[in-house]
């Protein structure tokens, strides 16, 4: 039984150590998160003022049993030539339904060339990437208030006795 409790012991003080350096860590990351968020942004924007608004037809749906479902496009370009995309984003029940006529951005200049005119389309990973550059810089706020109450040496001590 006691050697049960020792791998316990050594497992919470893995855990301690992980979330010591977590917290160590948690600046550098939510900095670099937040200069990507930031460059994505940028590009999004520019991206969205100098694309020209087409638009494009629900072609198909396509999931699997456990995924939600993802939209097929078919976008008739400027140009005259045809294009098919899918969404990057799915969703359950589906955003679209078949047959559905949908704006897209199209520039032919950007990679995507092609976005769709759809909130989570065009800033859900932008949104996503400020949400946890702002998680990691409230960890970093907090670092020096955790690592000054010693709150991990207490935690090292209650496991080690």
């Amino acid at each position: 039984m006691d050697f049960l409790f020792e791998w316990i012991g050594l497992i919470l003080n893995w855990l301690a150590v992980l979330m010591e350096w977590s917290l160590r860590l948690s600046p550098i990351i939510g900095i670099a998160t937040l200069v990507i968020a930031i460059h994505k942004h940028r590009a999004r924007i520019l991206h969205l003022r100098t694309s020209e608004v087409v638009e494009g037809e629900v072609i198909e749906l396509e999931s699997s049993d456990e995924d939600p479902v993802y939209a097929w496009v078919k976008v008739s370009l400027p140009d005259g030539t045809e294009e098919t995309m899918r969404s990057t984003f799915a969703s359950s029940p589906p955003a679209f339904a078949v047959g559905q006529r949908i704006k897209v951005h199209f520039n032919s200049s950007a990679k995507p060339r092609l976005l769709i005119n759809h909130l989570f389309e065009k800033w859900g990973i932008i949104g996503l990437l400020y949400v946890t550059a702002s998680g990691c810089m409230v960890a970093a706020w907090l670092l020096p208030h955790s690592l000054d109450s010693d709150f991990f040496d207490q935690i090292r001590r209650a496991i080690s006795h």
